[in-house]
C-alpha cells in the first residue's frame, strides 16, 4: 500500500504548504502554456495541469475562503468542482459585460480570459492566507491499494476499446470491460472491495461507462451537442458572447462561456471539451447521490447499489454524454440535494453554498432548472403546513434540516433569479419554451388524462414495457426485467411509507421523493412526454428514487425467502447476492447493450455493434445510426461548405444534417439551412445548394415523410437533375 499526498483535500493543508503548492501550480499552467505558444509543448501535459487547475483550483481556494476543513475527500472534491465551474462561469460573464461596457473588441479574447482569471484565483488564494491562516492543519494522504489499481483499470479499458471500436473496428475490450464492471456489484456484496473505497469506485464506474460512448468517433455525437458545439464555437469565433441572440441555448453560461475557458486554457477544440472533459465532470454527480444516499439510507452498500442502479440506465451513458449542458446542470442539482439534507456545515455557509449553486443551475440548463423550482415549490408548500399536519394524532412527519426562514428566502432567491435571467437574457427565448410546456401540460391534464389511448409510445419503450420495432426473446426477457425494477420501486416507496421510515428521512429530500413520483405521473401523460423526453425524465426521477428500487428489492427478497423457508446466517449479504445476480446485473448489461451483441440480436448501442449496424440491410436501423453517429466524410464536406460557400447562400439537407453538421462543424446559422424530405415529385430548389450525407450517398437513403420514414432509392432522383461541386466519397455537395 503506498501513500501519497492528497491533492483533493488541498483546503486541509498547512497555510505555507498551501501557499507553495499555488505558486507551483500557477507555475506549472504559466509553464506549460508558454512552452504551447513557443511551439515547445509537450502532448498531454497541458490539457492535464489546466484541467486540475480549471477544475479544482479556484473551488479549493474558495472552501478555505469559507474556512471549510475536514470535510472528507469525496466531498471536497463535489464542492471543489461545483465552485470552480460556477467561479469560471460567472467571471466570464462578468468579464464580458463588463468590457462590453467600455466598449472594448473582443472581451472574451484568450489573453482577457487567461489574465482575468489567473489574476482572479491568485488575489483569491492571498485572501485566503489572510482569513484562513489560524486553523491548525494536517496534511491528507491517500492510500493506493491493489483494489484501487484494478478499479483504475476500468477507465482505461473504456478509452483502449473506443480506440479499438474507432480504428480496428473490435470491441473486445470494451465487451470485457462491461463484463468487469457487472462483476464490481458481486464483489461489494462479499466485501472484497472496502467501504472506503466505494466512492472511487462509483467515480471510475461512471467515467468508464461515459467514457465508452463519448469517444467513440473523432467527433461529436448525438443531436443537442452539434447545435451546443455551434453556439459555443460562435462566442469563440467572436471573442464576445452577445447575450440578445434569440436562443435557449444562449442563455446557457455552461455553453456560451465554460467551453470557451477549457479551450483556451487547455488548448483543446470544443469538441474534446465535450467529450473528454465534460464527461469527467459528469462523473461527480455518482459521486454526489452516493454521498446523499449514504447520509439519508445510513448504510453504504445500499448507497453504493442505488447508484448503480442509477448508472445502470441507459439514459446515463448514451443520452447525457450528448448533453453537455445537462452534464454540467446535474452536477449543481445533485450538489442542491446535498446541502439541502446536510447538517455538518456551518448554516450560514450553507446558505452561500445554495444561492451559488442555485444561481449556476439556472445558468447551466434551463429544462432542470424548471424541475428544480417544482421541487422547491412542493418542499415550500409543505414547510409552511408542516406545522399544523404535526399537530395531527399519531402522524410523525420528517423534519426538514433547513430552517423554515431560510426557505423562504431560498425559495424567493430562486424563483426571482430564474425569471429575471430567463427573461432578459437571449431575447427570454427560454421563458417562452416553458410557457409553451406550461400549455402543454395544461392541454394534457384537462383533454387526455383519462384517454389511455393517447399514451405515447415512446413512454412504454422507455420503460421497457415494449419494442415494436425488433421484437425477439432477448428483448422480452429485459421487458420483465424492467418491470421488476419498476415494482421494487413502487414497493419500496409503500414501505417506507407503511413503515413510517419516511420520519428518518429529511423533509427536503423525502418531499423530492413525492415530486419524482408526480413528476413521472404526469409524464405518462403524451404532450408533456414529448416535450420533456420521457427517458430523460425518468433519469432525473432516479435522483430521488433509486434507493427505493433497493429497499423495495431487499423487501421482496426477504419476504420470498420467509415463504419458501430458506434459511441463511449472513442474511443481508445473501438477499444482496439475490438481487444483484437477479436483476441488478441483468439490467445492467441489458442496458448496456451486452446481451444483444452476445446473442447476436438487433443492437441497441451504437459503441458494441458498430460494425454490425453498418452492414446492416435494416434502412431502419441505418436511419438510426447515423442519426447518432458522425461520419468523418460528413465533417469534411460540411467544413468545405463553410469555407468555400457564397456569403449568406442557403443550402438544403435531410433532417439529419439540417439539425447536425450542418449546424455544428459547417457553423452555419439556422436561418440559412433548410431540411427537406425526398418524394417521388420532389420540386428541388433552384440556385441553391443541396448537402447530401452518408446516409444519402452510400446508403442510398432519404427521410422522405414527416413521419420519419425512409426511402433507400432517392439518390437515383437526385443524379440526373444536380451536378456535383464537392465530393469525398460518402459526403457531397451538389448544386441545379
Amino acid at each position: 500500500m503506498i501513500k501519497i499526498p492528497d491533492f483533493f483535500q488541498l483546503n486541509d493543508w498547512e497555510p505555507r504548504k498551501f501557499l507553495r503548492t499555488m505558486v507551483a501550480i500557477h507555475l506549472g499552467v504559466l509553464g506549460v502554456i508558454s512552452l504551447d505558444l513557443m511551439g515547445l509543448g509537450i502532448p498531454i501535459l497541458r490539457p492535464v495541469i489546466g484541467f486540475f487547475y480549471l477544475t479544482f483550483v479556484p473551488g479549493i481556494i474558495i472552501i478555505r475562503l469559507l474556512k471549510l476543513h475536514k470535510l472528507g475527500v469525496a466531498v471536497t472534491v463535489l464542492l471543489s468542482a461545483g465552485l470552480s465551474l460556477s467561479f469560471l462561469m460567472f467571471s466570464g460573464f462578468f468579464l464580458n459585460l463588463a468590457l462590453n461596457f467600455i466598449n472594448i473588441k473582443s472581451p472574451l479574447s484568450f489573453w482577457n480570459v487567461f489574465i482575468f482569471i489567473i489574476v482572479m484565483v491568485a488575489i483569491l488564494c492571498i485572501l485566503s492566507q489572510r482569513i484562513d491562516k489560524l486553523h491548525q492543519y494536517e496534511l491528507p494522504y491517500f492510500e493506493i491499494s491493489r483494489s484501487s489499481i484494478f478499479l483504475i483499470l476500468l477507465p482505461a479499458l473504456s478509452i483502449v476499446g473506443t480506440y479499438a471500436v474507432n480504428f480496428h473496428s473490435n470491441n473486445m475490450f470494451i465487451m470485457i470491460m462491461m463484463v468487469l464492471i457487472a462483476i464490481i456489484p458481486i464483489l461489494v456484496a462479499l466485501d472484497k472491495i472496502p467501504t472506503d473505497l466505494y466512492p472511487l469506485t462509483v467515480v471510475l464506474i461512471a467515467l468508464s461507462l461515459l467514457f465508452h460512448n463519448s469517444l467513440i468517433s473523432m467527433y461529436i455525437t448525438g443531436s443537442d451537442m452539434h447545435l451546443e458545439y455551434y453556439t459555443s464555437n460562435v462566442v469563440i469565433n467572436n471573442a464576445y458572447w452577445n447575450s440578445n441572440l434569440f436562443s435557449n441555448l444562449n442563455a446557457m453560461l455552461s455553453i456560451v462561456i465554460l467551453p470557451l475557458v477549457y479551450s483556451f486554457f487547455l488548448n483543446l477544440d470544443v469538441t474534446w471539451v465535450f467529450k473528454v472533459i465534460y464527461p469527467i465532470i459528469f462523473s461527480l454527480v455518482p459521486l454526489g447521490l452516493f454521498c446523499v444516499y449514504k447520509h439519508q439510507i445510513k448504510n453504504d452498500k445500499i448507497a453504493f447499489y442505488s447508484v448503480f442502479f442509477f448508472m445502470s440506465f441507459f439514459s446515463f451513458f448514451i443520452e447525457m454524454p450528448s448533453l453537455a449542458r445537462q452534464e454540467i446542470a446535474e452536477l449543481y442539482f445533485i450538489l442542491l440535494i446535498f446541502l439541502s439534507i446536510q447538517d455538518n456545515l456551518n448554516k450560514n455557509i450553507r446558505n452561500i453554498l445554495l444561492f451559488i449553486f442555485s444561481a449556476s443551475l439556472i445558468t447551466s440548463h434551463y429544462g432542470l432548472a424548471y424541475i428544480y423550482a417544482i421541487c422547491i415549490i412542493f418542499i415550500f408548500i409543505f414547510s409552511i403546513g408542516r406545522i399544523k399536519s404535526s399537530k395531527m394524532k399519531g402522524l410523525q412527519l420528517p423534519e426538514f434540516n433547513l430552517k423554515k426562514v431560510t426557505i423562504n428566502y431560498f425559495f424567493a432567491f430562486y424563483i426571482v433569479f430564474l425569471l429575471l435571467w430567463y427573461i432578459n437574457v437571449s431575447s427570454s427565448s427560454s421563458f417562452k419554451s416553458i410557457i409553451q410546456i406550461g400549455d402543454q401540460i395544461y392541454t394534457s391534464v384537462f383533454s387526455d388524462l383519462f384517454n389511455p389511448s393517447t399514451m405515447d409510445s415512446n413512454l412504454l419503450i422507455a420503460i421497457g414495457a415494449t419494442d415494436p420495432v425488433f421484437p425477439s426473446l432477448e428483448r422480452d426477457v429485459f421487458r420483465v426485467i424492467q418491470f421488476m425494477t419498476q415494482l421494487f420501486i413502487i414497493i419500496g416507496f409503500i414501505k417506507i411509507i407503511i413503515d413510517r421510515e419516511f420520519s428518518r428521512l429529511k423533509a427536503e429530500y423525502f418531499y423530492l421523493i413525492t415530486v419524482s413520483f408526480i413528476i413521472l405521473l404526469l409524464s405518462l401523460l403524451p404532450h408533456i412526454s414529448k416535450s420533456l423526453n420521457m427517458t430523460r425524465t425518468y433519469h432525473i426521477a432516479l435522483f430521488a428514487l433509486s434507493p427505493l428500487f433497493i429497499i423495495g428489492g431487499i423487501f421482496f427478497i426477504e419476504k420470498f425467502i420467509k415463504l419458501i423457508n430458506i434459511k441463511n446466517k449472513s442474511k443481508q449479504n445473501y438477499l444482496f447476492l439475490i438481487l444483484i445476480l437477479g436483476v441488478i446485473v441483468p439490467y445492467f448489461l441489458f442496458n448496456t447493450g451486452f446481451v444483444y451483441e452476445l446473442t447476436n440480436d438487433t443492437p441497441t448501442s451504437i459503441y458494441l455493434g458498430m460494425e454490425r449496424l453498418k452492414n446492416n440491410n435494416n434502412t431502419i436501423l441505418k436511419y438510426n445510426f447515423y442519426g447518432v453517429y458522425t461520419p468523418e466524410q460528413n465533417v469534411y464536406s460540411a467544413k468545405w461548405y463553410y469555407k468555400y460557400k457564397v456569403a449568406n447562400k442557403i443550402i438544403y439537407a435531410d433532417v439529419h444534417s439540417n439539425s447536425h453538421v450542418l449546424r455544428s462543424y459547417g457553423m452555419i446559422p439556422k436561418n440559412n439551412v433548410y431540411g427537406f424530405f425526398l418524394k417521388h415529385e420532389f420540386d428541388l430548389p433552384k440556385n441553391y445548394y443541396i448537402y447530401l450525407n452518408t446516409l444519402n450517398v452510400c446508403e442510398d437513403t432519404f427521410p422522405f415523410s414527416p413521419r420519419w420514414k425512409v426511402n433507400a432509392s432517392g439518390i437515383s432522383m437526385l443524379s440526373d437533375k444536380l451536378f456535383t461541386v464537392y465530393s469525398n466519397g460518402c459526403g457531397e455537395i451538389r448544386k441545379q
